[in-house]
């Protein structure tokens, strides 16, 4: 069993640190097999080969491939954090692997802040997994006075553009 931890505080006093916590027993004792990201949000093994495990903090994207005992981490650093280029991910939510995929490279993550995303490499690199708005919050929207099809969405990571009507979006 693997479990996920850290949160950032109420009233901004800090965060706990994310960690990845295995159990090989029953969770009669714990340890630590992943350290020093922010709130890792998501855990989920592979259900057609249980070596293969993924976490997903707000830095990086981990993947296990011995049952969680060792990780591999992906990760922009000069972003800082992981996902589609322009986009931020914000808190995981949840993982998802794809069942059709024997190698358990295909993988969803949905996120609080930065909307659905999709790898098929394994985490390394990412692509938007909608076609519409990704699901952060509003702060700002603009429509062309030249252009009425033409509409942005500044949101709380990132901009998106919409050239027709709000029917797909594009992050810019």
């Amino acid at each position: 069993l693997l479990a996920g931890t850290g949160a950032k505080t109420l009233g901004g006093e800090g965060e706990l640190p994310g960690i990845v916590y295995l159990t090989q027993d029953g969770g009669e004792s714990w340890q630590a097999v992943v350290t020093g990201d922010t709130t890792i949000g998501a855990v989920e093994y592979c259900e057609q080969d249980p070596q293969v495990a993924y976490a997903a903090g707000e830095r990086k994207i981990y993947r296990s491939e011995d049952g969680g005992l060792t990780w591999a981490s992906y990760g922009d650093q000069t972003r800082g954090t992981w996902g589609p280029p322009g986009l931020f991910p914000g808190t995981p939510i949840d993982i998802q692997i794809d069942p059709d995929d024997p190698n358990c490279d295909r993988i969803f993550i949905n996120n609080y802040i930065g909307g659905n995303f999709l790898s098929t490499d394994g985490g390394k690199t990412w692509s938007l997994a909608t076609d519409g708005y990704s699901g952060a919050s509003v702060l700002g929207l603009a429509t062309s006075s030249t252009d009425p099809s033409l509409v942005y969405a500044g949101v709380r990571l990132a901009m998106f553009v919409s050239e027709d009507s709000g029917d797909t979006w594009e992050s810019i």
